[in-house]
């Protein structure tokens, strides 16, 4: 049994940030034709802001769910929260990839708007079962649960603005 290290091993915080941004880009051209589409044309809430602003808020959310999730990975493996707190991150992670293919692509405006109710109540959680195991994931994920406060207030206004 070799007890050598491997030359290059990419570090989690390295790996599941970037890992996170493709999936964000690759969701976000995946439903490009949507947003330059419909979206562009839709009424929008009073505070929407420009197009520019969600790239940019988003690749920032998630570099910060990325180096979260390398927190949660770097745990022990002998902590009994790792695994559940794990399963937990990568389920809200999967809903919030998969809205924008109900909001944008399905135009399914209210069930993307309940939808972020759910994923804001996940995230929540998270924040608070995390807390105790692992500050630094809970901390990071912050900014997003209150980027997803102000998503539902822009998905519930261009729901009601757009019968």
């Amino acid at each position: 049994m070799s007890t050598e290290k491997p030359i290059f091993r990419l570090s989690p915080f390295v790996l599941f940030p970037t890992l996170f941004v493709l999936l964000g880009a690759f969701v976000g051209n995946a439903t490009r034709p949507d947003i330059d589409g419909w979206y562009q044309n839709a009424e929008k809430a009073a505070l929407n802001p420009p197009d520019w602003v969600f790239g940019v808020v988003w690749s920032l959310l998630y570099v910060m769910m990325g180096l979260a999730f390398a927190l949660l990975w770097r745990l022990p493996e002998s902590n009994p929260h790792k695994q559940f707190l794990q399963l937990l991150f990568v389920g809200q992670l999967v809903l919030n990839l998969a809205w924008s293919f109900v909001f944008f692509q399905l135009h399914l405006l209210w069930l993307a708007t309940a939808w972020v109710v759910v994923l804001g109540a996940i995230v929540l959680f998270f924040i608070v079962r995390a807390w105790p195991v692992c500050k630094g994931a809970a901390l990071l994920l912050i900014p997003y649960l209150g980027w997803l406060c102000f998503a539902l207030y822009l998905s519930a206004s261009v729901a009601a603005l757009n019968p």
